[in-house]
């Protein structure tokens, strides 16, 4: 979807960006209003556009890559095994400070069992 994004921008398509609008109207909301609640309302547009480009990456990465990553599947072991993890981190003392970096390294690790493992 990026690499359709950047093509039409560039041949400056404009039906297809009304079309892109028209079609996803209750995504373009729904991903405003989540950014306004994260960003407390201030710099919405930039974050929504950082959002709406990132999953468009993914989206591209994981057919590009034969990856997945917005299923199902993946989302329950990626959920279940971070509160676990979680959980763990922060009743550790040594790990109770690093929970970015444990969270991050759980997603990377989630993210490529499940493709070794369940693709």
């Amino acid at each position: 979807m990026l690499l359709q994004f950047i093509s039409n921008l560039l041949s400056l398509n404009i039906p297809w960006f009304v079309d892109l609008v028209l079609s996803n109207l209750f995504y373009l909301f729904a991903f405003y209003a989540v950014m306004h609640i994260f960003m407390a309302g201030k710099g919405v547009l930039k974050g929504f556009v950082v959002l709406c480009l990132m999953i468009w990456f993914w989206m591209d990465f994981a057919a590009v890559g034969g990856a997945v990553l917005f299923v199902g599947g993946f989302l329950a072991v990626y959920y279940i095994s971070k509160m676990a993890l979680l959980i763990f981190a922060e009743a550790t003392p040594q790990l109770k400070q690093k929970l970015i970096i444990v969270s991050e390294l759980q997603f990377i690790g989630a993210f490529v069992l499940y493709n070794l493992f369940f693709v």
